[in-house]
């Protein structure tokens, strides 16, 4: 009978990482996820708005492997760069010093050029699609509308600027990373999956919410009305695709954000549906895909010995079937 591994704290493993990226010169990048979520969930830790810093307790424990199943931590970096040079740079820098400690994910923003060219390709994009992704104009593109890119998971797609993912700075001890603004973390939970916000990630993200809307109240009204608006709206439509067709049931993150669903006759004509000049047919097509799509995941994702072999055995390889991450 073959015996676990012993859990590590993620941030004594990731520590050498953090030193060289933070190193002048080097692409800038976000640590998302796991340990960031690790401390904006812990309720000692303190969100300091005027400085955009998070102070995690110096004593924060993120075992390297997860208590439900013992399946090893996620390591997800985020570039923020269109450029695939960047992106290899830090891809191969986190593999090389993590190794297998954990599973390292690294991934940058897309070229909004690639949305287009993905829309157009209906069929294999609707198919193939199952995580969100950022597409970004670059700098030969000036913004348009003031919009500077756009988070999408076809058919639909939302307009986002600079500020919905500005960094914060992350200290952990005398570590210190990059990460997300943290009003919008609950978002990228609820925006991420075809299936909305998933089964496991329940729990967490309403003690991240919570903690994160009491310590820091202003990041309510940042969601529902500043930069975070248009991926409340995201998070809506995937929350509408999984639920029945007669659901009104709202989700509620952190007892005070409300995301209720909207009515499916209403996704067609919605201002995020990438199809509008499509023939009907190729956008029921996309719809009922999408719908089905989020529905069956919703289902398997409550039971827990599938979501384990999905981790154990295929979470790794998603990115070669799947086009975004």
């Amino acid at each position: 009978m073959s015996r676990k591994a012993p859990a590590e704290n993620c941030i004594e493993i990731i520590a050498p990482l953090l030193e060289e990226l933070n190193h002048q010169g080097m692409p800038p990048c976000q640590l998302i996820g796991g340990i960031g979520s690790a401390a904006l969930k812990d309720p000692r830790t303190e969100i300091l708005p005027g400085t955009k810093e998070i102070i995690a307790p110096p004593d924060l424990w993120v075992p390297s492997r997860r208590e439900e199943d013992g399946t090893k931590r996620d390591l997800d970096l985020l570039v923020l760069s269109t450029e695939a040079t960047d992106i290899r740079e830090i891809n191969d820098l986190a593999t090389s010093i993590i190794g297998n400690a954990l599973d390292v994910s690294v991934f940058g923003l897309q070229k909004a050029s690639k949305l287009e060219k993905r829309s157009r390709q209906v069929l294999l994009s609707t198919a193939l699609g199952f995580v969100s992704d950022r597409y970004i104009y670059d700098h030969l593109q000036a913004p348009r509308n003031d919009v500077d890119g756009y988070k999408a998971l076809i058919p639909f797609a939302t307009p986002i600027t600079k500020p919905s993912w500005e960094s914060w700075g992350y200290h952990f001890g005398d570590k210190f990373a990059h990460g997300p603004h943290p009003a919008v973390v609950p978002l990228y939970y609820a925006g991420r999956s075809i299936s909305g916000l998933r089964h496991r990630d329940v729990e967490k993200v309403n003690k991240i919410a919570a903690n994160v809307f009491d310590k820091f109240p202003e990041a309510l009204e940042w969601i529902e009305e500043g930069p975070g608006k248009s991926q409340l709206e995201f998070a809506r439509i995937l929350h509408t695709l999984s639920t029945s067709a007669s659901s009104k049931e709202p989700l509620i993150i952190g007892e005070k954000l409300r995301i209720d669903p909207l009515p499916l006759g209403e996704l067609a004509s919605h201002e995020c549906f990438l199809l509008k000049d499509y023939p009907e047919k190729t956008q029921q097509f996309a719809l009922n895909a999408a719908r089905a799509k989020s529905r069956t995941i919703k289902f398997g994702e409550q039971f827990d010995p599938l979501v384990t072999i999905w981790r154990k055995y295929f979470e790794r390889y998603a990115g070669v079937f799947t086009y975004n991450r």
